[in-house]
Formats: structure tokens, C-alpha cells, sequence
């Protein structure tokens, strides 16, 4: 996490990166709530000795969303987790022959931002939880993408991925709310019936 040079020590490139609050790539808030909870902890020996999953469902990841500081540090880290895959994203798909792009498990919109300021042609926006629209519209609009880019609350465990607008757009599926989260491409499939064509 350090490096040191002589008697001066300094942040590691990637605590540089994951841990400088200042950078939207801080996920220090999902470390520091990961240490407070030590439950996951007290079944280790049980995971290891068995190789089974010691949580049941989604209820405890569901819990944050309950708890508006830890919601805000969740969807802070997801952002910065994120980030890296959302330019890449941006570099490797062909986003200059699209118009529309949604992102299904959104949290802030980080990956959705990240395309709209980099494809000026985009629209779209994100799908999460309704709980996390505050969230993403407070993200958007600060490089003042609230005309391009909007939340469309949902579930997307029992429900199908949003349709683009037109027959130009792409789903961009980047994170999962659970172990069950649904898996989008760029073509329609059943639980993606409006991905690109």
C-alpha cells in the first residue's frame, strides 16, 4: 500500500488510485464498512473447510440499501470500481455507431456518464433499485448530463432489461445486484429482448 523512498514513505500507485477520496476512483468507503462488519469473517473456517457459500440470498447485500451513509458509500465505490471498465468500455465497443445505451445496475451512472461525455450522440441512462435514483441524478448532473442521460427504477431480477429507443441503441450490462443478476449483450436475447440489432 506504501512505497518508500529513503525515510519518506508515499501511497502506493494503487492506494493512489482506489484510496485518495479526491479521485473519482475511491473505493475506500466499501473497504472501511467491509472491516466494521466482521460477520462475514466468523464463517471463513466454515467456507474453507466445506468450499460452500456461507450467505444465503441477497438479503445482506440488500441491507446497505436500507442505510442511507452506506447506500452513499456503495454507490460511491461502485462508481470507482467501475471506472476502469467504463473506459474501457468506452474505447473497445463501437459507441460512435450508436445513439442510445443503457446500463442495468447503474448505481451512479458512472459507466453511462463516462460514455455520454465521451459519444455526444449518446442517450440512455441507467437501471437500478428506485432507491437509487437520488443517487444517479445527483452523479449526472454534475457534468450536466440530466438532458441525456435519465434513471429508470426497477428490479432487474424478475424484470427484462430496458429497450433502447430505437433500433440503434446497446444495452450495457456492467454489474449485478446478486448472484442471479441477468447477463446483457449486444444482441437481444430473452432476458434482453431490446439490445442492439
Amino acid at each position: 500500500m506504501l512505497e518508500r523512498n529513503g525515510d519518506r514513505y508515499a501511497n502506493a500507485a494503487a492506494s493512489d488510485l482506489y484510496l485518495d477520496e479526491a479521485k473519482p476512483t475511491y473505493v475506500g468507503g466499501m473497504v472501511i464498512g467491509m472491516a466494521a462488519d466482521t460477520s462475514h469473517w466468523d464463517s471463513l473456517t466454515a467456507a474453507l473447510q466445506t468450499g460452500r457459500p456461507q450467505i444465503e440470498g441477497d438479503q445482506d447485500y440488500l441491507d446497505q440499501y436500507h442505510d442511507a451513509a452506506l447506500l452513499t458509500e456503495f454507490m460511491r465505490s461502485m462508481t470507482g470500481l467501475s471506472m476502469g471498465a467504463a473506459h474501457a468500455i468506452g474505447e473497445q465497443f463501437p459507441w460512435s455507431r450508436y445513439r442510445t445505451v443503457i446500463d442495468v445496475g447503474a448505481a451512479q451512472g458512472g459507466v453511462p456518464v463516462q460514455l455520454a461525455l465521451r459519444y455526444p450522440q449518446l442517450t440512455g441512462g441507467g437501471f437500478d433499485l428506485p432507491v437509487v435514483r437520488a443517487a444517479f441524478e445527483a452523479y449526472v448532473d454534475g457534468p450536466a448530463l440530466t438532458d441525456r442521460l435519465r434513471f429508470y427504477p426497477g428490479d432487474f431480477s424478475p424484470t427484462r432489461c430496458p429497450r433502447p429507443t430505437s433500433s440503434s441503441g446497446a444495452t450495457s450490462c456492467t454489474t449485478g445486484a446478486s448472484s442471479r443478476s441477468s447477463s446483457c449483450s449486444p444482441r437481444p436475447t430473452a432476458r434482453c429482448p431490446g439490445a442492439a440489432r
